[in-house]
């Protein structure tokens, strides 16, 4: 059964397309004309998920929704929370250079409320991979969390910054910040500028 195929294949990863299924079992010597149906089969029967169009999962984890906007990141107040600069929970905030028609959907069978925000290619960096339970997720790192807040224009109290401004490294951000607006760049580096040397000194303290 192309329903079994499909499982064995896939159920390990954290999403696939349904490009990718046909292609595998086309390899594998099955014939596709029914792959549609059995993709149906296996969403009735609540054994997968889809993400977007197109786009299914055999897991559950809020982490697999972004594999519905790749190439993405995970970024802003949820890369905080993945990287524990807080201690506070937020829903998952997706990062993509695709085309978002929506900045906020419904996933997993409208479960999950998912923020979505497109960049564009030349800004779409800084990020590493984190370990979140069977998956790693691709996560903006310190300085790129930074700066994504002031693009993005997202404002928070100033001692939700205090673990970010700790660990920031200049060097990198200035890097960054090359290739962004003169707007944007001003902005965060007036911000370090001020806040910085206190969160260092550790008079900036978290109220987490």
């Amino acid at each position: 059964m192309l329903a079994k195929q499909l499982e064995r294949k896939f159920e390990s990863y954290p999403a696939f397309t349904f490009r990718e299924a046909e292609i595998y079992l086309g390899s594998v010597g099955e014939n596709t004309k029914n792959l549609a149906r059995s993709l149906a089969n296996l969403k009735k029967t609540g054994r997968i998920v889809t993400i977007v169009r197109g786009v299914y999962t055999f897991n559950k984890d809020d982490l697999v929704l972004g594999h519905g906007y790749s190439p993405f990141y995970f970024g802003l107040l949820h890369a905080m929370s993945l990287r524990e600069f807080w201690t506070l929970e937020s829903r998952p905030e997706i990062i993509t250079v695709r085309t978002v028609r929506r900045s906020r959907v419904h996933m997993l069978n409208d479960r999950i409320a998912v923020s979505v925000h497109h960049i564009s290619g030349d800004r779409f960096f800084g990020y590493d991979f984190v370990k979140y339970g069977r998956f790693k997720v691709p996560v903006s790192d310190t300085e790129k969390t930074l700066i994504d807040l002031f693009y993005f224009d997202i404002k928070l109290p100033i001692q939700n910054y205090s673990i970010m401004l700790k660990s920031l490294k200049m060097k990198k951000l200035r890097k960054y910040l090359s290739k962004f607006d003169q707007k944007t760049k001003t902005k965060v580096l007036e911000f370090v500028s001020k806040y910085k040397k206190i969160a260092d000194e550790g008079r900036l303290e978290s109220p987490y």
